[in-house]
């Protein structure tokens, strides 16, 4: 999949090739955000630029002479259909940035997908269905394999025929297919630090409508009901879309948990059982919950979340993600995954992550940690080892981290990494030992160099003293 970013925030013109890991590294304030922001609401609201285009002629005449038609999937061009869609949102990719559209000065985004024929030759497989009501119309649309080739097949139900226009059908077409070819993304925010401790506080809808109640002398606004949109509209300036879903993610814990991931992506919460030495759950009336292992007979701890250390708050939405949400080929992205994370729990991190690349997820992030990639890279060796030398190296226990797993291995070939800087982004080099962050690995080369300057400096000063002293 690759993605161009045009006139969006820093970003003047970036072109991404996406990897099943993909690694945004630079400074601060070079534009990392936006190309993730942007990235991240496509996926999110696409479907509501999503056009059958010509094909929807000839599905509404059947419809309206048979009450019943079929739509061979394969004999549509969604290439176009995502092309139309990425141009659709660009016009109003301000919104997902809660933004004036004075804000972005023609956006443009684009996407290809290399895979779409392979990704929908696989549908309906095991048939889906869904009824879609719209004004009197009741359609009832079923994606399954006809004759081997995927198709959605359309019943109308109930209404006159010749109310039924383009926007049901459409509607249908985008819930059956799109999420198995943008499936729908998770994000971790940079200020997911503070969501599970604010998210109660933070029905900003419902704050604004308070808020002008307090502004009325006698408690009563006979114009209150018509200012509502206006209001609401306002108060949701407040967040960009990424940080209102991560609000309503952990707002929606309590419904998830009734949920499971696959058993092979669930698993991978152990790493963060490993970071942060303990388990998440959501029990009434408390809410969200940090509490110690259950096999630990000593020192048991549960802790509400306003007691959660840092680091405990900064994992717990990745920890109910993996364990309730994720499944194979959705979208995880990270901004700045490290973030309150000590050396030690930054490496455990990026073995998680290369386990999620494993497991299928596809992978985003976006980092200033050189413990990540230094990490990242050898689990890129690692991978091109010969068997028995790797078996060696993953049977050794480390003196402060665990030994690695073989999930962990990172083959180069799944690895993207780009470097964001003063608003360009270039290809980060790539080779057998992994990858170079030239952002990361020159800051580090000179904080070394003048280190070793110094201490040549003292350490000459100290012997001509001793020198002097004798």
């Amino acid at each position: 999949m690759r993605c161009r970013f045009k006139n969006i925030g820093l970003i003047k013109d970036a072109t991404l090739e996406l990897g099943a890991l993909t690694i945004l590294a630079g400074p601060n304030n070079a534009g990392k955000s936006y190309i993730t922001y942007a990235l991240y609401g496509f996926y999110q609201v696409c479907g509501d630029y999503f056009s059958l285009g010509e094909s929807m002629k000839a599905l509404i005449k059947d419809l309206q002479e048979t009450k019943h038609a079929d739509l061979d999937l394969l004999g549509v061009d969604f290439n176009a259909i995502i092309s139309a869609m990425a141009e659709g949102y660009s016009r109003h990719l301000h919104e997902i940035f809660s933004a004036k559209k004075d804000d972005f000065k023609n956006p443009e985004f684009f996407i290809v997908l290399d895979d779409v024929s392979e990704r929908l030759s696989s549908l309906g497989k095991n048939p889906e269905s869904l009824t879609m009501r719209y004004g009197s119309i009741k359609l009832h649309a079923t994606l399954q394999q006809i004759e081997k080739r995927p198709h959605i097949s359309f019943d109308l139900s109930a209404g006159n025929t010749h109310d039924l226009t383009y926007i049901p059908i459409n509607h249908c077409i985008a819930r059956l297919v799109l999420p198995h070819i943008l499936s729908a993304p998770y994000i971790g925010v940079s200020e997911r630090l503070g969501i599970p401790l604010f998210y109660k506080d933070l029905d900003v809808q419902k704050i604004a409508l308070i808020e002008h109640l307090q502004k009325t002398t006698d408690g009563t606004n006979n114009d209150l009901f018509a200012k509502i949109p206006e209001i609401v509209q306002s108060s949701n300036s407040r967040y960009g879309l990424p940080v209102r879903e991560s609000i309503n993610f952990v707002r929606s814990i309590q419904d998830l948990i009734s949920s499971d991931s696959s058993e092979e992506i669930a698993a991978l919460c152990e790493y963060i059982v490993e970071m942060t030495g303990g388990v998440y759950r959501y029990q009434q009336p408390e809410g969200l919950i940090f509490s110690s292992k259950k096999y630990v007979r000593n020192n048991k701890f549960s802790l509400t979340v306003n007691l959660w250390s840092s680091s405990v708050k900064s994992l717990s939405s990745l920890f109910f993600y993996l364990k309730h949400i994720a499944q194979s080929g959705q979208l995880l992205i990270i901004d700045e995954p490290e973030i309150h994370l000590t050396p030690k729990n930054q490496i455990i991190l990026a073995r998680l992550l290369a386990a999620c690349v494993n497991a299928g997820l596809q992978v985003w992030i976006t980092t200033h940690s050189d413990y990540l990639i230094k990490e990242f890279n050898n689990l890129i060796m690692l991978y091109q080892l010969p068997q028995a030398v790797r078996e060696t190296i993953m049977n050794h226990k480390g003196a402060t981290t665990p030994s690695y797993r073989s999930q962990e291995l990172l083959n180069p070939k799944l690895v993207r990494a780009y470097s964001c800087t003063g608003g360009r982004v270039t290809e980060c080099p790539k080779d057998h030992f992994g990858i170079a962050v030239s952002s990361i690995d020159d800051v580090i080369v000179a904080m070394n160099d003048t280190a070793n300057e110094l201490a040549m400096l003292l350490a000459e000063n100290v012997l001509q003293t001793e020198q002097i002293e004798e």
